[in-house]
């Protein structure tokens, strides 16, 4: 049976964003930051909850999934996709007349909704380019990497670690989610956090009834 899995790693250089945007000729100053890391949770939190509550799903309907969909992408442009389908079956997703999606689960998406697993940093990079004689910034790029990693005891899981990438190029501008950088799916199941059933996260308009 075909999963469609992103058990993937990325690895995500500033520089080559900048390659083809950026004069190698015109003085280049790169800062690094600390991202707020309240903020940094609050970015990811609905989007990590949504993709721990698929997880006890069996079957959901596809106009419910599409609907999930749009939700997650609303929360964060572009995810919905790639936090929902990969959690069914490739080819009853490609099949429009199959109305009830499975949701498998032989593998999981670990979230910070799981226990071992919390958001240990958010760091941004930010670079500019100046003209001579002139200090304002002529073409900025900044990057924001979110990290989850697994703290627990599993032998099978120490290393694990997923990142967030988000972009922005203007300063002070909305970041936007670019990929991930890091392993998605394991081929494990970790238990859910309390904190996991106390969300009050709107399941109704998503679940068959």
């Amino acid at each position: 049976m075909k999963k469609w899995l992103l058990n993937f790693t990325i690895t995500v250089i500033l520089s080559m964003f900048l390659s083809g945007c950026m004069d190698d000729s015109i003085p280049q100053t790169v800062h690094k930051y600390e991202h707020d890391m309240d903020d940094a949770i609050a970015m990811i939190d609905e989007a990590e909850w949504y993709c721990a509550w698929l997880q006890t799903q069996d079957f959901i309907s596809r106009s419910n999934v599409e609907a999930l969909i749009g939700h997650l992408d609303s929360i964060i442009d572009g995810i919905g996709t790639d936090i929902v389908c990969t959690q069914m079956d490739l080819a009853d997703w490609e099949n429009s007349n199959i109305e009830e999606l499975s949701f498998h689960n032989e593998s999981s998406q670990p979230t910070i909704y799981h226990k071992g697993i919390s958001v240990v940093s958010a760091k941004e990079e930010h670079s500019c380019q100046t003209m001579d004689g002139n200090d304002s910034c002529q073409f900025h790029f900044g990057t924001l990497a979110i990290r989850k990693e697994y703290s627990g005891d599993d032998p099978a899981l120490q290393g694990w670690y997923l990142e967030y990438i988000f972009q922005q190029t203007e300063h002070g501008g909305e970041w936007a989610f670019s990929c991930y950088n890091g392993t998605y799916n394991i081929d494990a199941h970790l238990e859910l956090k309390k904190s996991f059933y106390k969300s009050d996260y709107d399941t109704v308009s998503f679940q068959n009834h």
